[in-house]
């Protein structure tokens, strides 16, 4: 492959990451050489409800997750560097791509889903994960740099779900975050491929024990998948990062 062609292959994987509101805040450039560059765009920040930007960087580093297992999928090796100049505050990374290895099985298995992965908006199940899921997940995050903590007491949840149901009802008495988060839940059959479809979302409020609510994103308008119903059905085109 060229470095162009690696290039579209690399940024059409990488732009189903997912993102905030699937706001995509993210451009990419390449310079012709095998290098990427990954910018904040910033007009596609929520003002109201990520005034710091914070979200949106969190969004351009899923983004940027994506790109670097997008390149291990092709055997390269990604060498990145984050916030590489400080005259230029929204460019995330530049990635570059010179040595090749093959991907492990990790890196295999995870890069296979990189174009089916979606985001759950609705309540999980109350039955507990299987050990090796925790473990895998922990290592996960620690092949990042981070660090996973599970809430396993049900005290701890239990103090958890109330400050989510404090914060989620003061976020409802909101009305400027409420108008931006309408304008980024466009109705069913919307022509849009950007904010988030009501096929990821449910109908109905799901409850959990203890209960954590989720964000109203049909606003009373019923919009939304049912119980029995698959978010983001693959019979018809998905959006990315939906």
């Amino acid at each position: 492959m060229t470095d162009e062609e690696i290039v579209r292959y690399v940024v059409a994987r990488a732009v189903w990451a997912p993102s905030v509101h699937n706001t995509q805040p993210w451009r990419f450039t390449a310079d012709g050489g095998p290098r990427i560059s990954l910018y904040a765009d910033t007009d596609r920040r929520l003002a109201v409800a990520d005034p710091d930007g914070r979200e949106m960087m969190i969004s351009c580093g899923a983004a940027l997750f994506t790109v670097r297992l997008a390149l291990r999928s092709l055997g390269y090796i990604p060498e990145t560097r984050v916030l590489p100049d400080p005259a230029q505050p929204a460019l995330v990374a530049q990635v570059s791509w010179r040595e090749r290895a093959a991907a492990d099985e990790f890196e295999r298995r995870l890069s296979s889903h990189l174009l089916t992965r979606r985001t759950h908006r609705g309540a999980f199940d109350p039955e507990p994960l299987p050990p090796d899921t925790l473990a895998a997940l922990r290592d996960a995050a620690a092949r990042e740099g981070a660090a996973l903590r599970i809430m396993a007491d049900d005290g701890r949840r239990a103090a958890l779900a109330a400050a989510v149901q404090t914060a989620e009802h003061q976020l409802r008495q909101d009305g400027e975050r409420l108008r931006e988060l309408a304008r980024w839940t466009p109705a069913p059959g919307s022509a849009r491929c950007d904010g988030v479809p009501a096929s990821s979302y449910p109908a109905r409020a799901e409850h959990t024990q203890p209960y954590f609510p989720g964000r109203d994103f049909a606003r009373g308008h019923g919009w939304g998948y049912r119980r029995s119903a698959w978010p983001c059905p693959t019979g018809r085109p998905a959006w990315p990062g939906c």
